[in-house]
């Protein structure tokens, strides 16, 4: 019973440490590639306690193997928004200038009651007076009511953000022709954002 207990503990300080080193968020906001290392993070962390023959050491390493390769993914998808989009995917517009995109739903396979159940949690019960509504890729449905002004963000970490281009009145060819004429690199940039009012701003990637 003692030995239970001291495994117990042991694992449970490892499991700790494990996940303050990835920076884990809460259970509901995890994404596809943290939800699958947590799993398997709890089945190699429980083998220890259940079999007293099995040493401690071996879900010490298999642990930390784990959480060091979660911390290289999201390293390398924060710097990547193509990688990113492979590994963690895209959010998903389901209201897009105040019309519900059904098509967008059925791939989601979520029918009407749960749409309306997930805006009911926003607080939203009347769709149309959505400007926006997107599921982001952790899962969480976030709204942009028509009042509220919505800010465009044509590049982010370097890259063109294509379904902001397509909702805005720029492309790519304008995008190009006004960092030109700021002396820019579109690799360079941080964020580049526009507003209902055409005003832009630049955000330059710190070194």
């Amino acid at each position: 019973m003692i030995t239970v207990l001291f495994r117990c503990i042991v694992i449970y300080a490892l499991l700790v440490g494990a996940l303050r080193l990835t920076g884990k968020r809460q259970m509901g906001e995890l994404e596809v590639s943290e939800l699958i290392t947590t799993l398997i993070l709890s089945e190699v962390a429980v083998l220890p306690i259940s079999d007293p023959d099995i040493p401690i050491a071996y879900a010490t390493l298999p642990v930390f193997a784990l959480s060091s390769l979660e911390v290289i993914v999201t390293y390398f998808t924060s710097k990547s928004p193509k990688l990113r989009s492979v590994i963690a995917g895209r959010p998903n517009a389901v209201i897009k200038n105040g019309h519900i995109d059904q098509k967008e739903l059925n791939k989601m396979r979520m029918s009407a009651s749960e749409f309306m159940s997930q805006l009911r949690i926003n607080g939203v019960t009347n769709p149309y007076k959505l400007r926006y509504a997107f599921f982001e890729e952790d899962g969480q449905l976030s709204v942009i009511e028509k009042e509220a002004e919505y800010i465009y963000v044509l590049v982010n970490d370097g890259c063109l953000n294509e379904f902001n281009l397509n909702e805005s009145d720029w492309n790519e060819a304008r995008v190009h022709k006004f960092l030109k004429k700021q002396n820019a690199d579109i690799k360079d940039i941080f964020l580049m954002t526009v507003d209902a009012n055409d005003k832009v701003t630049l955000i330059y990637k710190e070194e």
